[in-house]
């Protein structure tokens, strides 16, 4: 893990030189000291700079490391933008980082070079106006930054020296007390240094020493690492690795970060802290500030506030944490912090960063606090309708009022959150009902689908059946169609055939009563009609029998021809 500190928002600058001149600073006035060119130019007087200076060594001496431009800003003398100026004719120039808005005073700042935050990897700017003085470092020529020769930004050398340590520059503050970017002279490694606030309680310097101890045991990929503790001059410090990244909350829309994302980061903060709790060591101020997303976009858990998680620090009425990120039961003062907070903080981490905004808002301390008290929280898809409905179930069940109805561990959050990502049931609260349903409705889906295809096949089959038997019908039908029509057919052969024979015997009367030519016109016409077979044969022989009565005796032997034809050769009696 590369050296960083807690909260920094960004690196030493890398330099990109372009081909445009400079204008150098006066030699005169960048050897001078700022308090110098101050009262050279009638800015300050004389007895205003020595005074500051004076408080500036008294704080330096209780651990408070300020710039004496800071100082006189603090005091009403200046203002920022006068500073600037000052600044600008010693040759150099306040950058701000746009991305993570830390401040950087450069050394021989040149018009046509441009200089980006190692981290951010964004263009630093000039401001068009300075709303607050903070610088965090000082970047120059490397060879002014090996020998430190111009690495001074406000003249106050011996003031900004602690130890062993040179301060750069002021990266927080917190309650216990500020953390500065600093840099070890001998090892020449950048560190974050956290130095204890001037108390006139002697536990707060014991309390101090013991969560330095207390993290210093600690070895985690995701826990910023301890490197030394110690007492200067009567100023309690310790420090730590300086991280190179993005507060979690800034992070999120620099990099883009998707519920995805944000999920895989919660659980391996899970895991860090589920391991400090194994390790007696409670975090106490967990917040998106705290949590920097390194250049492995791997998270990394600062400043600890810490206590024993077997039996949770006594905080003699006083309120340790952030206000917005703090459970209820503790705000109210029903139950000491303990693992229950943290897993409340974890889901109000979460919950901001997913929402756009902390579960309470106020405009100051008090108010938050209040709201925290006896307001619930707004659900998270409220504020944010895009947020999937489970990773806002493990937010809210996280952030419960009642502790009882939160995750019992840090473990078990992150052990949902593992389950949310891989596309299992989450076991967050919810009524019996509703986790009934989850945990069958997989079941009953697939017993939905089976009795769809069931039905499917059921219909396929019985309308095949119907369609088969309807073909059937109409087979039949056709087939008994086609029998009474053979039948009548028959019957009408038969029909013919009776009258065929009658009209024969009419015609046979007619020739015994010597009356042949009705007769042979009976019988022609009974030939056109069609007879056929041996009932023909019969009718030409008859025929030839008139037609001989007639004389026609060519007749009478074409209608023999033709009797034989049929198989009769003589006419029956």
């Amino acid at each position: 893990m590369p050296a960083a500190g807690p909260v920094a928002n960004v690196d030493v600058p890398r330099m990109e030189p372009t081909t445009e001149p400079t204008t150098p600073a006066s030699a005169d006035t960048a050897r001078l000291p700022l308090g110098e060119v101050l009262v050279r130019e009638g800015l300050v007087p004389r007895e205003e700079v020595e005074r500051a200076v004076a408080l500036q060594a008294a704080e330096a001496r209780r651990g408070v490391f300020l710039r004496l431009g800071e100082l006189l800003v603090a005091r009403g003398l200046l203002d920022e933008a006068t500073v600037a100026r000052v600044l600008a004719m010693q040759g150099r120039t306040i950058l701000v980082c746009p991305s993570c808005l830390a401040q950087f005073n450069v050394v021989g700042h040149e018009d046509g070079r441009t200089y980006q935050c190692n981290r951010c990897d964004v263009r630093l700017e000039r401001p068009e106006q300075l709303r607050r003085l903070s610088v965090e470092d000082t970047v120059g020529p490397s060879e002014a930054r090996a020998s430190g020769t111009g690495a001074l930004l406000l003249g106050e050398g011996a003031q900004r020296q602690f130890g062993p340590y040179r301060v750069l520059g002021e990266i927080s503050r917190g309650g216990m007390g500020i953390i500065y970017k600093a840099r070890h002279g001998q090892l020449d490694r950048i560190v974050a240094m956290k130095v204890m606030s001037r108390s006139d309680r002697p536990q707060d310097a014991e309390r101090f020493l013991h969560e330095a101890r207390a993290v210093a045991r600690l070895r985690h990929p995701y826990i910023v690492a301890i490197h030394d503790i110690g007492r200067i001059e009567g100023v309690d410090y310790f420090t730590m690795d300086y991280i190179e990244g993005l507060p979690l909350h800034r992070a999120v829309t620099a990099e883009a970060l998707t519920e995805r994302e944000l999920a895989e980061l919660f659980v391996k903060l899970c895991d860090a802290v589920d391991y400090a709790h194994g390790q007696g060591v409670l975090h106490r101020d967990i917040k998106p500030a705290n949590i920097i997303l390194d250049r492995k976009r791997d998270p990394v858990l600062l400043d600890f506030g810490i206590a024993d998680v077997d039996a949770a620090a006594d905080d003699e009425g006083h309120i340790v944490g952030s206000p917005a990120y703090l459970p209820p039961e503790y705000v109210k003062g029903t139950a000491p912090y303990g693992v229950a907070g943290e897993v409340y903080a974890l889901g109000a981490s979460l919950y901001t960063v997913l929402a756009g905004r902390p579960p309470h808002t106020g405009i100051d301390t008090v108010q938050v606090l209040k709201r925290a008290e006896v307001e619930d929280v707004v659900p998270v898809r409220r504020v944010r309708r895009t947020v999937d409905r489970d990773l806002a179930t493990i937010v809210m069940t996280a952030l419960a009022r009642d502790p009882a109805q939160r995750y019992a561990t840090v473990r078990d959050l992150r052990n949902d959150l593992a389950r949310w990502l891989e596309g299992e049931e989450v076991t967050g609260r919810r009524s019996p009902l509703v986790r009934l349903w989850h945990r069958v409705r997989s079941r009953v889906a697939a017993a939905l689908g089976l009795l769809l295809a069931l039905l499917t096949l059921v219909s396929s089959l019985t309308y095949s059946l119907q369609l088969r038997n309807l073909r059937e019908e109409d087979q039949r039908r056709i087939e008994q169609l086609d029998r009474d029509r053979d039948a009548m057919n028959l019957s009408l052969d038969a029909m013919r055939r009776s009258l065929a024979q009658a009209r024969l015997e009419v015609a046979r009367l007619l020739l015994e009563q010597r009356r042949p030519a009705e007769a042979e016109v009976l019988l022609t016409d009974l030939l056109r009609v069609g007879v056929e077979g041996a009932l023909g044969g019969r009718v030409h022989l008859l025929r030839a029998d008139a037609r001989e009565v007639l004389g026609d005796a060519d007749g009478a032997a074409a209608d023999r021809q033709a009797a034989a034809a049929l198989g009769v050769t003589a006419a029956p009696r």
